[in-house]
């Protein structure tokens, strides 16, 4: 009879780099029993949601070396910031290219954090600057041509401009997602029964 022995061979999963930020499409809702779970296999698989938490230096250290303070101040200095990225659209930092008009002028993502032209930096929305011309008007101008069409309005004999159009923002067609952070690696452990004849 041929002899065996069982081992646990243990492995550490260097799969990613820590820091990089992944899309998920499962829900991360810690106000719902689902996203608790997600939530939960997430971090047993080294990733953290993007919801701004605030998390330990001492358990996350090697994220920490990376993202620093870049993302908003912490209640104190055991701690520090997740991104926080629900709701918004994420843009790579222009540093040089010239893409960003605005990269200096940008600001904190959380009260503090990076601003300018850095990391973790954060704009508001806007609508790039424009008008629309609607021509000369009148001081009597009508509505078609018509004989019996009424006038607009008694004008001044101005240009005039078009009033306000649109939504609560300027944004693309978009679908929700979650966004989640690579925090750790994590370790594996499996039995293997090897033969000793």
């Amino acid at each position: 009879m041929s002899k065996t022995q069982t081992l646990k061979i243990r492995h550490l999963v260097q799969d990613v780099p820590i820091g990089t930020i992944f899309i998920y499409s499962g829900s991360t809702d810690a106000s719902s029993d689902e996203g608790r779970l997600n939530r939960a296999t997430l971090l047993s698989q080294g990733y953290l949601p993007c919801d701004g938490t605030e998390v330990s230096v001492k358990d996350y250290q090697a994220l920490y070396q990376i993202i620093h303070n870049y993302y908003g101040k912490p209640s104190n200095t055991s701690l520090f910031k997740l991104p926080d990225l629900r709701g918004v659209f994420l843009r790579g930092t222009d540093y040089t290219r010239g893409l960003d008009p605005d990269k200096n002028n940008r600001s904190y993502s959380g009260y503090t954090g990076a601003s300018g032209n850095q990391v973790g930096s954060m704009q508001g929305d806007q609508l790039r600057s424009h008008n629309h011309f609607m021509g000369y008007l009148h001081k009597r101008s009508f509505l078609g041509a018509n004989a019996n069409d009424k006038p607009i309005k008694n004008c001044d004999g101005n240009d005039y401009r078009t009033g306000d159009a649109g939504g609560n923002e300027t944004r693309p067609v978009n679908l929700n997602v979650n966004y989640i952070i690579k925090a750790s690696y994590v370790v594996t452990e499996r039995e293997v029964t090897i033969s000793l004849d």
